[in-house]
């Protein structure tokens, strides 16, 4: 019998950063998703098949020490996966076959670790419980993306993926809370990533000597992310995108936005049908967001807001 769960990735819009330190977010689900498909075997082998980084086969009983490993991509890319899984090995009761395919590119970031964690949990939850619950998938979602950062990651990806649509994130008071209204975005690709983890290392090491400077412009995230969860809730767009425009402002004071983000903020700015741009996500690189719509001679990733998260067919 085979079991099949997809959870679609996700895109910041505000809170970047700020958010790691208990101030909200927004963040949403996109129409692009990893898909889990999962076959119970009759031995201890689990056999894993992903579209974007390959394969890998290892016993049940012996998942804990590949985690635990230390030799090059092997192990480290299945990373999330094998974290995931570990999750459920006291109740899993033998081994399977994981295929997991995706219909965009981890290189793109769009919370793809995430997706594919959520996935993976409701795939093996699905087939040990016979149901998915959302709100435990979440918990274990971000339980399990804590573990392979070594807690430095917030889990507004991981409730995007579950829960999907466009959400207020808060890890301190905790929150989650939905905005059903779905603006229109424009996503581009820098053409590179820096890992998440390493731009946010990159912050702390910088915010040892200031503290008090980052300090600020986290609250100042944060008194955007508020002001911007009122535009989303009166779909006021052009005040919207005003905001949008000051948060790239504290972003680069936060030193994450490079020479090819700056070129590409430029060029929205020209754009009349554009209200307003910004990165979205950790920077260095990865994507920028756009609120409006983009003209023909913006090389635009093909995505817009999903109000779904996991699927469950």
């Amino acid at each position: 019998m085979l079991f099949e769960v997809s959870a679609p990735g996700s895109v910041m819009l505000m809170g970047e950063h700020a958010v790691l330190h208990n101030y909200p977010a927004i963040v949403a689900a996109i129409n692009r998703h990893i898909k889990a498909t999962l076959m119970p075997r009759s031995d201890h082998n689990i056999n894993i098949c992903a579209k974007n980084f390959g394969e890998l086969k290892l016993e049940l009983d012996l998942l804990e020490s590949a985690i635990q490993r230390d030799d090059g991509a092997k192990y480290k890319k299945f990373n999330y996966v094998l974290t995931a899984i570990q999750q459920f090995q006291n109740v899993i009761p033998s081994g399977f076959d994981l295929h997991i395919s995706s219909d965009f590119s981890d290189q793109l970031g769009l919370g793809s670790s995430a997706a594919v964690t959520v996935a993976t949990l409701a795939v093996l939850q699905k087939w040990i419980s016979g149901k998915i619950n959302l709100d435990e998938i979440y918990k274990l979602g971000v339980k399990t993306i804590r573990l392979v950062q070594n807690n430095l990651g917030s889990g507004a990806d991981i409730a995007a993926s579950v829960y999907g649509g466009v959400i207020v994130y808060q890890t301190k008071p905790f929150k989650i809370e939905k905005i059903n209204v779905i603006p229109e975005i424009v996503l581009i690709y820098t053409g590179y990533k820096t890992p998440t983890v390493e731009v946010i290392k990159q912050i702390n090491q910088a915010a040892k000597n200031a503290s008090d400077y980052f300090a600020n412009l986290y609250r100042i995230i944060g008194d955007l992310v508020l002001k911007g969860i009122e535009c989303f809730k009166q779909q006021d767009w052009q005040q919207l995108g005003q905001l949008f425009l000051a948060h790239q402002d504290v972003q680069r004071a936060l030193g994450v936005s490079d020479v090819a983000t700056e070129k590409i903020l430029t060029e929205l700015k020209n754009i009349p049908t554009i209200y307003g741009a910004k990165i979205s996500g950790a920077g260095l690189g990865d994507c920028i967001i756009a609120l409006g719509q983009a003209d023909k001679n913006i090389k635009a990733i093909n995505v817009r807001i999903d109000k779904n998260g996991i699927n469950n067919p």
